[in-house]
């Protein structure tokens, strides 16, 4: 267990750089358009909602 940690150490910054570049992207998106974020967002959940009430 011990060395798949040590094998996995480099591999954790680059995620942490890579999820924070994507939220930049994210937050400097939506603060340029904010109505195209909003209906996207919309649109996202509509469809989340109509996959899981066939699921389930």
């Amino acid at each position: 267990m011990g060395q798949k940690l040590l094998e996995m150490a480099p591999v954790v910054p680059r995620a942490i750089e890579k999820a924070r570049r994507a939220d930049e992207k994210l937050v400097a998106f939506v603060q340029e358009r904010p109505v195209t974020s909003l209906c996207v967002a919309a649109f996202a959940g509509y469809l989340l909602g109509r996959v899981l009430t066939r699921i389930g």
